[in-house]
């Protein structure tokens, strides 16, 4: 008999986890993408950055954020200075939902990976 794979959670399901859980969400995502050495950072005094991964060779600094409102630009700069204090190459933030302008903009000028709600989705 063959195993099913388990499915993700949807995301109406997503939007209803705590902080912690949709941590180990995106970690989940990241692991099924082909990332490796997937660590979850403490939950306090994590410098902004909730996971760790790497994928061909180079390292994230990734902050999840599991809004019911859109992530602003504050999100975007922590996630940028985690970077430096991990010594990441990149830096990441995933979300359930979606981004202002201005946090688009700034992610744009400093490099920062965003993966919104219809990354999630994929």
């Amino acid at each position: 008999m063959k195993e099913k794979k388990q499915q993700p959670p949807s995301l109406s399901l997503v939007d209803n986890m705590d902080g912690h859980s949709f941590e180990y969400f995106c970690a989940d995502i990241l692991n099924r993408i082909g990332y490796s050495n997937i660590k979850v950072t403490q939950a306090s005094a994590d410098y902004g950055i909730d996971i760790i991964a790497y994928n061909n060779g180079q390292s994230y600094a990734i902050q999840c954020k599991n809004y019911s409102s859109k992530v602003s630009n504050k999100a975007i700069q922590e996630a940028y200075s985690g970077k430096d204090y991990y010594h990441c190459n990149y830096a990441v933030v995933m979300t359930n939902n979606f981004y202002t302008i201005p946090a688009i903009k700034t992610a744009n000028e400093l490099g920062v990976i965003l993966w919104d709600r219809n990354h999630l989705d994929k």
